[in-house]
């Protein structure tokens, strides 16, 4: 009895255990999502800024077009090397980034015309005549150019496979207005997939999980166990769907796709299935968008016999002693069962905690057996989940959990009086950190150098706050800090504490010639709760504006 209880109610422990790290990975994946398309919208704002008008010649801005594009194709080479502009005249100009000084400039002037290819190796220069292109190419049959023509703001085209690389690109495009306010063209720029079909195919939770995403009408986008497109005898490889898909663990999963809503099966939370051989299984969808119409949808489903492998290669070995020792058993039964019963119940509790945002240390265990290992594994996970793995602060997770406190905090104490006193109560300001030519640190002394300099960088700001405050490292060179009880003023006065930090010569880079002083420099973007908002998207997303209106004063 001993052994089946236990073995239940570590099972149930160990599926909880799995469920979140479902949960955990879903979101994974989506942030993974947001970080790879996002660039694509600063690309848009960077090589047509709001407010710019066009005129209905290209020839009359060519040099205007050069300069912008030219630096819109610097944000994010990976995977925005490719900016483009066509208006309703067949005119079109766009620049193809081939390395950081040379790019590839092609244009079109007139609709009797070919586009014509020119060499660039500065945004200064004269672009060099090249060749004349043999096909015609005509902007406005493009989809890219009807679909964003009928639209008022930033939007996506289905994905497609791209006739060059042979891989899947999406571009998002936006329209482009005259002087008369009346439509003159769009400008867009081509993200390719690659790069995230490649993190999905390393991603897993066990060795026979499955993780796909998927566009709305079945097809494909990236997948860990098949590939996304199939070779066609002659011409483009075409996309794959999930209609082709033959894969017994995944098929329950797909199948309730056909049948449900999307949104609402996002919001279910991990479910238990039985997949085509009968085995249950644990699955889970996270339905992605955006604010430019992006709907894909990210599947993952897991044998829950993996989950419990575990116990299960254990439970044999624990029968077989039981048996042996079964006089002892009796003996000691009582205490052992309440010893293991016990710290069941503090994991379960612990993982319930957990699960509702609540971060939990359960106490140290020495134990060597399944539950000590179950505890030692909950901290591990729960330390895992809430670092940074390279700087060791917190990381995204952490910061909305410390944001979410902090907001419960201060909406359980405001008081029910005036709107002046409630805007006094509990603010914090949270600061958004970016920093500057660490590309360029990055190029000249190494990754190792750069991973460095943001160690040295992130223990800098973590030593310079309080007890009540918290640092998180978003990804890349991007950080986030939560300051308590901080006003606009204060927030100031931390900034500019943030950029001395910033400034001061970095000290623990290796190989650096004598009499070389490497520094850094950062831009700050500042959001105050309540001022600014009053959930945790709207504050990143004032702070994260405010910090690239900071860094389009500076340099960069």
């Amino acid at each position: 009895m001993i052994v089946i209880l236990s073995y239940v109610a570590s099972g149930r422990a160990l599926t909880d255990m799995g469920d979140n790290l479902l949960v955990e990975k879903a979101e994974r994946i989506s942030l993974v999502v947001a970080r790879h398309m996002y660039g694509s919208a600063a690309v848009l704002e960077t090589a047509f800024p709001t407010g710019i008008l066009a005129e209905d010649d290209i020839s009359d801005m060519l040099k205007e077009l050069q300069v912008r594009f030219w630096a819109a194709t610097t944000l994010y080479t990976k995977p925005n090397d490719y900016v483009y502009y066509g208006n309703i005249q067949g005119q079109n100009f766009a620049i193809k980034r081939l390395s950081p000084t040379n790019v590839n400039v092609r244009i079109r002037l007139n609709e009797q015309e070919n586009r014509k290819l020119y060499q660039l190796s500065d945004v200064n220069q004269q672009p060099q005549y090249q060749l004349t292109e043999t096909e015609t190419f005509d902007p406005r049959d493009r989809p890219w150019f009807t679909l964003a023509k009928e639209v008022d703001s930033h939007t996506w085209t289905a994905v497609y496979v791209d006739f060059a690389s042979k891989d899947l690109v999406v571009t998002r495009a936006k329209r482009v207005l005259d002087n008369e306010h009346e439509f003159a063209g769009v400008v867009a720029t081509d993200v390719s997939l690659s790069q995230l079909n490649q993190f999905i195919s390393t991603l897993s939770v066990t060795d026979n999980s499955r993780i796909l995403i998927l566009e709305p009408n079945g097809k494909i986008i990236a997948a860990s166990y098949t590939d996304n497109l199939k070779q066609q005898p002659q011409g483009l490889p075409s996309r794959v769907s999930i209609l082709d898909n033959t894969d017994q663990l995944m098929a329950p999963a797909l199948q309730a796709l056909k049948s449900e809503n999307w949104t609402q099966l996002s919001g279910l939370g991990p479910q238990r299935m039985l997949g085509s051989n009968q085995e249950p299984i644990r699955v889970i969808y996270k339905h992605m968008t955006d604010d430019a119409g992006l709907d894909w949808m990210a599947v993952m489903a897991v044998p829950e016999k993996d989950l419990t492998a575990p116990l299960r290669q254990t439970l044999s070995v624990v029968i077989f002693i039981g048996v042996l020792a079964v006089l002892m058993a009796i003996i000691l039964g009582i205490w052992i069962f309440g010893r293991i019963g016990l710290r069941v119940q503090q994991l379960s509790v612990a993982m319930r905690h957990f699960a509702l945002g609540q971060t939990v240390q359960l106490p140290s265990c020495e134990q060597e057996d399944e539950i000590g290992l179950l505890v030692q594994g909950f901290n591990m996970m729960q330390k895992e989940l809430l670092t940074d793995r390279l700087t060791g602060i917190g990381n995204r997770m952490a910061l909305e959990r410390v944001m979410g406190h902090y907001l419960t905090e201060a909406s359980s104490k405001e008081p029910q009086g005036d709107i002046q006193s409630q805007q006094k109560d509990g603010p914090f300001s949270v600061l958004f950190v970016d920093l500057n030519r660490f590309k360029p640190l990055n190029d000249t002394y190494g990754h190792d150098n750069g991973d460095q300099a943001l160690k040295e960088i992130s223990q800098r700001l973590k030593n310079n706050l309080s007890a009540r405050d918290h640092i998180s490292r978003l990804g890349g060179d991007e950080f986030v800090i939560v300051i308590a009880d901080c006003d606009l003023k204060q927030a100031v006065r931390h900034k500019e504490s943030i950029l001395q930090l910033v400034r001061t010569p970095l000290t623990q880079l290796k190989n650096i010639p004598q009499n070389v002083s490497v520094t850094l420099d950062a831009a700050v973007g500042i959001a105050v709760y309540p001022e600014d908002g009053a959930d945790i998207s709207t504050l990143l997303k004032k702070s994260d504006r405010n910090m690239y209106l900071d860094k389009s004063k500076g340099s960069r």
